[in-house]
């Protein structure tokens, strides 16, 4: 826990973002509505630090070598803010635990493989 390398923080970081999914799964949220939002709260937070330390280990890793980040000229401009991969990455748990998209059913269906397989 005192290891302040960027491999270390990450795991760290990894496995209390762990903890918090395992105790989000391990109740039902529609009967503890207050506890399900507080845990959905540290989630997103968990995920925006594993997101910002995996960003910094590829950074240093990478530097300029690093692959430019054209995919988010397809989002509008009110959805790109600083924690845009983290509301993604939040929308694949989502998914791949059966939520759906509003109005969406087939196509949360068959998107619904590939947010397992990226969470």
């Amino acid at each position: 826990a005192d290891d302040k390398s960027l491999l270390a923080r990450f795991y760290h970081a990894d496995r209390a973002l762990t903890a918090i999914a395992s105790e989000l799964d391990s109740f039902d949220g529609r009967a503890e509505p207050v506890r399900c939002t507080r845990l959905v709260s540290r989630l997103r937070q968990g995920q925006d630090r594993v997101l910002a330390i995996t960003n910094q280990i590829m950074d240093e890793l990478l530097g300029d070598d690093r692959a430019q980040r054209a995919f988010r000229v397809k989002f509008p401009e009110e959805v790109l803010q600083e924690s845009l991969a983290g509301q993604l990455w939040f929308g694949a748990e989502c998914l791949a635990a059966g939520s759906s998209i509003l109005n969406r059913e087939a196509e949360s269906a068959k998107m619904r493989p590939l947010a397992k397989a990226v969470t």
